[in-house]
């Protein structure tokens, strides 16, 4: 072979090449696999760029099978549970079963686990299978591997500049919000809060003419006011959770009438002397509904 790396399995990437057949042979493990990275910090690899490596052969040796774990997994049919699997130990007895079911198109998830002591090696792959064992982690142990190949088949998918133009523009689409303020953005900022003053006056200015022309104070108008006004700010806070909107008003506004009620009987004045104060601040109230629209739309010209 041309290419040859000893004892550098970090200086791979395994994820997605795939497993195309898998010999045992008295304490060697022998892996054809394709479309596996040698990245550019292989002493292999002399390129800038990680390469994708058309077929290599890799070669385990003084090599055993510490165990196979089949991973967790559920089946949903229409939102519905319908199969739960846990991770389970898989036997001894069944590993070459699996092994010889793994080669012909099943991939390589990717290394999970790697450590070394002395001349003792141990990895863990992750294994996508597709057969009935489904998803796997192997972990062998080993005191040597052995990478050969021939030759490389361009860069590997995530080096080429189609790939990394994708990722660019992908992470500039959403980061563009965040970091660029513009003469726009800020004049939006600025109407909103002129909207949302301006809300607030006539509330005031409302309340203020009513305690005027009924003969009573603001502060007991605006005690009045301040049930019907909490009670109606439910409803926009479930359409920021997304709930059932006028669902979740209606026993909004029966609650609100069930303590203007209880308010009423409590002062021993009547409903209306309640109730008709504290429109005013609810109606104003609702309006931050439609503001938090107007924002939302704003924002997206």
């Amino acid at each position: 072979m041309k290419y040859v790396s000893i004892n550098e399995l970090l200086h791979f990437d395994f994820h997605d090449s795939v497993i195309e057949r898998i010999d045992l042979n008295d304490d060697e493990m022998i892996w054809l696999v394709s479309a596996v990275n040698a990245l550019s910090s292989n002493s292999q690899n002399n390129h800038d760029d990680a390469m994708c490596i058309e077929s290599a052969a890799i070669t385990f040796e003084n090599v055993s099978i510490e165990s196979i774990v089949t991973g967790a997994y559920t089946v949903h049919q229409y939102g519905k549970l319908i199969e739960s699997h846990e991770e389970k130990t898989v036997t001894s007895s069944k590993y070459n079963d699996i092994l010889r079911e793994t080669v012909g198109g099943n991939h390589i998830h990717g290394l999970d686990d790697f450590s070394a002591d002395n001349n003792q090696y141990s990895a863990c792959f992750n294994i996508d299978s597709y057969t009935e064992t489904g998803n796997y982690f192997l972990t062998i142990k080993f005191t040597k591997v052995i990478v050969q190949w021939e030759n490389f088949n361009g860069k590997a998918w995530y080096a080429t500049d189609k790939w990394k133009n994708h990722a660019e523009k992908e992470k500039a689409s959403k980061t563009q919000v965040l970091c660029k303020i513009t003469p726009k953005h800020v004049l939006n900022g600025f109407l909103y809060l002129i909207g949302i003053t301006v809300y607030y006056n006539i509330t005031i200015v409302l309340l203020i003419y009513l305690a005027n022309h009924m003969n009573a104070e603001f502060e007991s108008i605006y005690v009045s006011a301040l049930p019907l006004s909490f009670v109606s700010q439910i409803p926009l806070v479930s359409y920021k959770l997304k709930n059932t909107g006028f669902i979740t008003v209606i026993p909004c506004y029966i609650l609100t009438v069930l303590t203007l009620l209880a308010l009423s009987s409590l002062h021993g004045d009547s409903f209306n002397n309640i109730f008709l104060p504290a429109v005013p601040l609810t109606l104003v109230s609702g309006l931050f509904l439609v503001s938090y629209k107007f924002w939302e739309w704003i924002k997206g010209i």
